[in-house]
């Protein structure tokens, strides 16, 4: 999602709000303007949020809600509102823009119950959004969007979101699953990310300040064309640890400018294209422990790619090139084997090479054997 679509986003937070309606069994919006108010049963609008929390308003629910909202967001808390959706609520919205819970402003917070479904279908509709600080935790939730720019999980310029249990799935292009614009944090802990889209990234990182990216436990897989699992512009943090990344069809780490630091532990990150590349002045640096890295490097001229290897195993899968490797006591950089006796065979070439305790096995010609090297 470039800025300027991101703009596009903008108006539908700041559009006029609308009359608060006493909860009923089937009522319109519910509206707290620094006031408590209670929401149940279903709730459906068309245009303004069906939840809108504002000037610290409190909306509390205990008991499942139903919302559908035709042209606008399910759930908005801004200027330190906060809400909270009870387990197992359903959110449905129609329309660009129709964003499924959206925060804004430091100070506001929404909070998401287990077992709540969010379903967004058109263009600019993501699942969770921060804009300009705020708060979003969630345990157990769905997120299904299906247009176009239209993200799993979105802070931008500032925020946080926690989310727990919570699974992802996008089908439009440029439609990522977890993205974090100009400043920002996702914390997420058992999640299940399935981007599908073309150029839908599982994880999406660009900053003008810094943003920072934590997976746990957690399952991260990006199947359409041109989609990396990881793919950062700017200068970002993420850390990956007991989890599994993979890009079916694109880059495991895609390094288009800035600076990227990825502390890895105890995953496995496979790119069908490439395990990483580094454009010309961007720089990667990967540290990974007890880890499984899948796939070959690219590093352009100006560019800076580290790879730091502790206990752990990259598997090349075709001819590579980076900046320094660090191939540490326990870990192997294992080169896999050609189609035949002939070849081809692969190369690795390495500016600066530390190999303390680290084995390379390559391919030898005869008998088609590897060879250690430590």
């Amino acid at each position: 999602m470039r800025r300027r679509s991101c703009s596009a986003i903008l108006p539908s937070r700041t559009a006029a709000l609308a009359v608060m309606h006493t909860p009923s069994a089937h009522a319109q919006q519910v509206y707290a303007n620094g006031t408590t108010v209670t929401a149940s049963g279903t709730i459906t609008t068309s245009g303004p949020p069906a939840l809108l929390a504002i000037n610290s308003g409190v909306i509390l629910s205990t008991t499942p809600l139903t919302i559908t909202n035709t042209g606008g967001d399910g759930a908005r808390a801004t200027t330190s509102g906060q809400i909270t959706i009870a387990a197992g609520s359903s959110i449905i919205t129609t329309g660009a823009t129709a964003i499924g819970v959206s925060v804004d402003g430091i100070g506001s917070l929404i909070t998401v119950g287990n077992g709540t479904q969010i379903t967004t279908s058109d263009a600019y509709s993501s699942g969770f959004y921060i804009y300009d600080g705020g708060q979003i935790d969630a345990v157990g939730v769905t997120i299904d969007t299906a247009g176009t720019q239209a993200h799993g999980m979105v802070v931008y310029d500032g925020g946080l979101i926690n989310a727990a249990g919570t699974t992802i799935t996008t089908s439009g292009a440029n439609s990522h699953g977890i993205a974090v614009f100009l400043a920002g944090q996702i914390s997420a802990e058992n999640i299940s990310v399935t981007t599908t889209g073309t150029e839908s990234h599982g994880i999406y990182m660009t900053s003008m300040g810094s943003t920072f990216v934590s997976i746990s436990d957690s399952v991260i897989t990006a199947q359409g064309l041109d989609a990396s699992a990881v793919r950062s512009v700017g200068n970002n943090t993420l850390a990956i640890a007991n989890s599994t990344l993979s890009a079916e069809n694109g880059i495991g780490f895609d390094t288009v400018g800035g600076t990227l630091t990825a502390n890895v532990i105890n995953s496995t990150i496979t790119g069908g294209n490439g395990l990483l590349n580094v454009g010309a002045a961007a720089t990667l640096g990967i540290d990974a422990t007890g880890s499984t890295l899948n796939g070959s490097a690219t590093t352009a001229a100006g560019g800076v790619s580290i790879v730091a290897l502790t206990n752990s195993r990259w598997n090349v899968t075709g001819d590579s090139n980076i900046s320094f490797l660090d191939n540490a006591a326990g870990s192997l950089v294992q080169f896999t084997p050609p189609g035949s006796g002939a070849g081809p065979f692969k190369t690795l070439t390495v500016n600066d090479y530390l190999g303390a305790g680290g084995t390379l096995a390559v391919n030898s010609i005869s008998r088609r054997r590897w060879i250690a090297i430590r």
